[in-house]
């Protein structure tokens, strides 16, 4: 080999020459890839080397990921087969391998740095409560009772772990609001997309962009609240974008309210709530008084009302009911941790429900809650959702610019909506044997809005003062 190099010219031998040969290595490599996928295209050929760049470019800028994270939510198909009827998608992957980044990048740079926000706290406490309870639910609860299969317990473990996740590697990655503003208005475009493939059937061949899962009730939620907040407040927006984004939020909106949707009240009831709380918080007094003449109308009309929402329920209503009795019955055994989760699913079958004794789930997220992690889960979330609550409440009264407002009230009319979609069984944590992973679509993005706040609150001192801005920060030796 070293006579081979001597016999080249000098001129081959130089850095320059070398920067060249490995451009004309790359170029040669690329056609022959090329004239093998043309003549064996797959849709993993093309996968595959896209998967490859992009996760180059994430291990260079990991927070290029977090609008990632919403976009794959939305229109990436990719999953991976379980051998059971639940698969893993893309953000319930890329969740956890964006937080291996984080953290690897975090050890080479000497020290460990969290933003400090009151729901880290909070979070922490339910991620160990969800080990604990993992752990903890392979006690002899109940002798009689047989235990989820390992794999469902692992990915019940893992919808409430990668959910933690998403909110802090959200809030650490986003170093400048123009990322969030990138995440916040590519799920906007894209949602938009979507609800015009509703409105307008020339475009409905772009809905098969989006994948199974996608819209779920708190993709609903986010992009009526996000379109509005933003459509309100955000005055750097030229009036024809901000009645674009209006039109986004009505639209959407509007669609939820056709008869053929209303009878999903997860559809449209959150979203009718954030878009309230933003209107108050932009207009209080006009919207009070809206309010209460709403309010005033409810109580006239309200046997209609509970008729045209009951009429063919009344049957869902029953069991739901029944099945909430005989679930905080399981929880009775272990109510600090619960039965571990997914467990509570194969307890179900010893008790009969309207007769029958078979498998059945809660269908409310927070009698899932306590079924899965018990008390201290339950008391762990409502932490979480009072500390989020109040970033949004300091983000909202510190009078930044418009879009930091209008995020802020959007979040906090979202942080109210998804507690909504919880008591409607719609999931804020979607359950295994429910809505399963594929849940994880949908309610990953309340996950990543609100670390986004988080976010933008420690950016927002941080501007203000610089000096004195607190961290949370480990050093950890080299």
């Amino acid at each position: 080999m070293s006579t081979l190099l001597q016999a080249l010219p000098d001129r081959w031998r130089t850095a320059r020459t070398g920067t060249f040969l490995m451009r004309l290595g790359i170029i040669l490599t690329t056609l022959a890839l090329a004239y093998y996928f043309g003549r064996n295209p797959t849709l993993q050929a093309i996968a595959l080397p896209v998967a490859a760049v992009a996760g180059w470019l994430i291990l260079m800028n990991p927070h290029w990921g977090i609008p990632l994270i919403v976009i794959s939510a939305l229109v990436v198909p990719f999953v991976i087969g379980t051998g059971t009827g639940t698969s893993l998608n893309a953000p319930f992957l890329f969740v956890p391998l964006l937080t291996g980044i984080w953290f690897v990048r975090m050890l080479m740079a000497g020290r460990l740095h969290f933003v400090p926000t009151s729901a880290n706290w909070a979070l922490g406490g339910l991620v160990i409560t969800t080990t604990l309870a993992l752990l903890i639910g392979y006690l002899p609860w109940n002798v009689f009772a047989t235990l989820a299969p390992f794999r469902a317990q692992v990915g019940a473990w893992g919808i409430f772990v990668f959910s933690a996740l998403a909110f802090w590697i959200t809030a650490n990655l986003i170093r400048e609001i123009r990322w969030l503003k990138i995440t916040v208005f590519a799920f906007i475009a894209l949602g938009a997309l979507f609800v015009a493939t509703l409105w307008l059937p020339p475009l409905a061949v772009f809905k098969r962009l989006f994948v199974f899962g996608a819209d779920g009730s708190l993709f609903w939620l986010w992009l009526t609240a996000l379109a509005a907040g933003q459509a309100l407040f955000n005055q750097q927006l030229s009036l024809r974008w901000r009645g674009v984004l209006a039109l986004i939020a009505f639209a959407t909106l509007l669609d939820r309210l056709m008869p053929a949707n209303r009878d999903w009240a997860s559809g449209w009831l959150p979203a009718v709530l954030a878009v309230g709380i933003v209107g108050w918080l932009r207009w209080p007094r006009l919207t009070t008084g809206l309010g209460v003449i709403a309010v005033l109308g409810l109580l006239v009309f309200l046997p209609t009302i509970q008729a045209a929402l009951v009429s063919g329920n009344e049957y869902s209503l029953t069991t739901r009911e029944a099945a909430w009795r005989i679930i905080l019955e399981i929880v009775r055994v272990s109510p600090i941790f619960g039965v571990g989760p997914a467990n509570y699913y194969y307890y179900t079958p010893l008790y009969a429900i309207l007769g029958w004794y078979v498998r059945f789930n809660s269908h409310n997220q927070y009698v899932d809650i306590l079924a899965q992690t018990g008390l201290a889960g339950m008391f762990f979330l409502l932490m979480f959702a009072i500390s989020s609550a109040r970033t949004g409440l300091s983000v909202y009264r510190a009078n930044h610019d418009g879009f930091s407002r209008g995020f802020a009230a959007a979040c906090l009319g979202g942080l109210a909506g998804m507690l909504v979609a919880g008591v409607l069984g719609d999931w804020v944590l979607p359950f295994v044997y429910n809505i399963g992973i594929a849940g994880f679509r949908a309610s990953v993005l309340g996950w990543v809005f609100l670390g986004g706040l988080a976010a933008l609150q420690f950016i927002l001192r941080q501007t203000a003062v610089p000096a004195s801005a607190p961290t949370t920060e480990l050093t950890v030796a080299a």
